[in-house]
């Protein structure tokens, strides 16, 4: 990345929080994100893509709740507006 620009990626990014919204409200999650793109500007992180993959049959549309607690936890850890955090589930079969 020149001078603090560019895309930095990260495989299995690893979180724990405590949410205080939402269904785990109150409880200790713990998990690995599978793949992470973490855009700067001049040595500041703008935003982020968060790639889920999965298998199986179950629609990517199943998993929007783990997405979004993924969301939050990312926004957190980079201390971003969760809107700059994206994402996508890659399906494997």
């Amino acid at each position: 990345r020149p001078s603090g620009s560019g895309t930095e990626v990260r495989r299995e990014r690893r979180f724990c929080l405590r949410p205080s919204t939402g269904p785990m409200a109150g409880r200790l999650v713990q998990g690995a994100m599978d793949r992470v793109h973490i855009t700067e500007s001049n040595g500041e992180v703008t935003s982020a893509t968060i790639y889920d993959f999965k298998s199986g049959a179950t629609p990517p549309l199943a998993h929007a709740a783990q997405l979004d607690l993924y969301r939050h936890a990312l926004a957190t850890q980079l201390q971003l507006d969760p809107d700059a955090v994206q994402t996508q589930v890659l399906m494997l079969d």
